[in-house]
């Protein structure tokens, strides 16, 4: 059985990665940690959990932990990442990976050098109707991609823990969390992707250098030939929790996620799945996707910074090896 630690003891340590795995049979938590320990100790008890402590070098030194998941914050996830490596740990990472694209293109490199598995966590590309738009996609249904278009909306997300709105810790704001997720997502879609050209607005609600962006509106050009549209909005006055949705036009036909009639998850389970077989088949996933979708990140945020137009060239066109 693979046994892992978990550093970090927050939402989605406490919502997701501890009750979906106490219900599988492959592996089990057997060690979580928090800054000050008292939440990892609380979740250990809630979960059967036979070890918690404060900070994270004493989960990720133990001898009967085999990987490691950071649910850290962002600026810990590098820090956490490179210990883990550097103790031959297999490492699942949250995203965003880091909080600016040198220190992710920094990390993947040194990623691709180990001989445990390095796991960048997207849960959303596993969500039921994204996996079968992509499908759709990659499977030619639709013809050549002309655009994709997305938005994701929310209320107020409370409680919100001071890090999560600090620029300096969490890297960004909306459109790091959310946006990360549906670029991801969008560059799937397109895996002979070689340049882009990248344009974006933001607007940030509170005053200071450590402020983060609410509310996102951006555009990402790939090869001259496909265009995604981001929208993106952070504590907005609306009815629903949340509001999402991805469309595809291309040029035989357009499909939207509201069109898949299947049942729908987060895609957590898949990607703790996709995860663990990673691991029993001794493979890296493709690092290459999570390096062009940070790059394009920061690219929307250097736009939004100057005013102007940010051009760049994907990795697999740079000819360098990530994966």
């Amino acid at each position: 059985m693979l046994q892992l630690g978990v550093v970090g003891s927050g939402d989605v340590a406490r919502r997701w990665y501890a009750p979906l795995i106490s219900r599988l049979t492959q592996c089990r938590i057997v060690a979580i940690s928090s800054s000050d320990g008292v939440s990892a100790s609380k979740l250990a008890q809630e979960f059967g959990i036979g070890y918690a402590c404060a900070g994270y070098k004493e989960v990720v030194e133990r001898n009967d932990v085999d990987a490691v998941l950071i649910c850290a914050p962002t600026d810990l996830h590098d820090p956490v990442a490179r210990y883990a490596l550097d103790r031959r740990k297999h490492v699942l990472v949250e995203k965003p990976l880091c909080g600016d694209y040198a220190s992710t293109r920094a990390l993947l490199r040194t990623a691709s050098q180990s001989d445990t598995v390095f796991y960048p966590a997207f849960n959303n590309y596993f969500r039921d109707e994204n996996a079968w738009l992509r499908a759709l996609v990659l499977g030619g249904v639709l013809g050549q991609t002309e655009l994709i278009d997305f938005h994701w909306y929310r209320k107020s997300r409370d409680p919100q823990p001071s890090w999560f709105r600090s620029k300096r810790r969490a890297g960004g704001g909306v459109l790091m969390d959310l946006g990360t997720h549906l670029i991801h997502l969008a560059l799937s879609m397109a895996p002979e992707r070689s340049s882009f050209r990248a344009f974006a607005h933001l607007k940030t609600r509170d005053s200071g250098d450590d402020a983060v962006d609410d509310v996102c509106m951006g555009q990402v050009i790939l090869d001259n030939k496909c265009s995604i549209s981001i929208r993106l909005g952070w504590d907005l006055e609306m009815a629903a929790s949340t509001l999402v949705g991805l469309r595809v036009v291309g040029g035989r036909s357009v499909a939207t996620t509201a069109d898949y009639q299947g049942a729908r998850t987060n895609g957590f389970a898949f990607m703790i799945e996709d995860f663990i077989n990673h691991i029993e088949q001794g493979i890296q996933p493709d690092l290459r996707l999570t390096d062009d979708t940070m790059q394009t990140v920061q690219a929307l945020y250097t736009s939004a910074d100057t005013h102007a137009e940010v051009a760049g060239a994907f990795l697999g066109a740079r000819k360098e090896i990530a994966s």
